[in-house]
């Protein structure tokens, strides 16, 4: 029998799979809207805005940090929901790849064929977790320094590039899939073969368009603006 981590496919059915669907949208969107219920910082945007309206002092900018607490962003959302589940599917990545190299050792040819696949798409996804890692947890250590030592440890231009690279996650992602995964590979050439066959045709008809006009006799283009200049009461009288 093979080992839990390796019967996705006898265990990922359409039911399971659109359940897990579900509970992940329903806690991301639970999750992200938790500054809404209370942890944020509209109390102290509130007294500053009255201060600054009774002292004439100008309000404090409108910025994600004035607006989201770092406590909230370090404790509940790097904490609990980066650092938690990270820890958790890098040690179920450790089983999966722990399970696998037990299986290759045991199975036969015909077996290691199929493992082999099942390890690399292990292997790309976990590259996307490594990435995920690499390009968010930079940001939230600078969160952390924020909280603790204050606004002046962290540069804002520093602050801005750490900003990008969590963004650049969403960047890269595609491309590791098309790069380590063949089907995403024959999707995307799939795509990129049809919009080129679009591209030759519309190509194709221009040139065509041109090689017709070009070969149009002088004497009937001069004709065809004759016609085209003659008055309306001309073109009734010959009729």
């Amino acid at each position: 029998m093979f080992p839990p981590v390796l019967r996705y496919k006898a265990l990922a059915s359409q039911t399971r799979t659109w359940l897990a669907v579900s509970v992940c949208w329903i806690l991301s969107c639970l999750l992200g809207l938790t500054p809404l219920f209370g942890w944020n910082n509209h109390s102290s945007l509130a007294s500053d805005s009255t201060n600054a309206s009774s002292s004439l002092i100008t309000s404090p900018p409108c910025t994600f940090l004035s607006v989201i607490s770092l406590p909230f962003m370090v404790y509940f959302n790097f904490l609990g929901c980066v650092m938690a589940p990270l820890v958790v599917m890098t040690l179920l990545y450790a089983r999966i790849f722990w399970s696998l190299q037990g299986r290759l050792k045991e199975s036969g040819p015909q077996a290691q064929a199929s493992l082999l696949r099942e390890r690399r798409l292990a292997c790309s996804l976990a590259l996307v977790l490594i990435l995920f890692a690499g390009c968010w947890i930079p940001l939230h250590l600078m969160n952390c320094l924020l909280l603790f030592h204050g606004p002046h440890a962290v540069t804002r231009g520093t602050l801005y590039a750490g900003i990008l690279l969590s963004h650049a996650n969403s960047a890269v992602n595609p491309v590791i899939y098309a790069y380590r995964i063949p089907k995403i590979q024959l999707a995307y050439s799939q795509i990129w073969r049809h919009c080129t066959m679009k591209l030759n045709c519309c190509h194709r008809d221009k040139q065509v368009q041109q090689s017709i006009k070009a070969a149009m006799p002088v004497t009937q283009r001069h004709m065809d603006h004759a016609s085209q200049d003659t008055p309306t009461e001309h073109r009734m009288f010959e009729v």
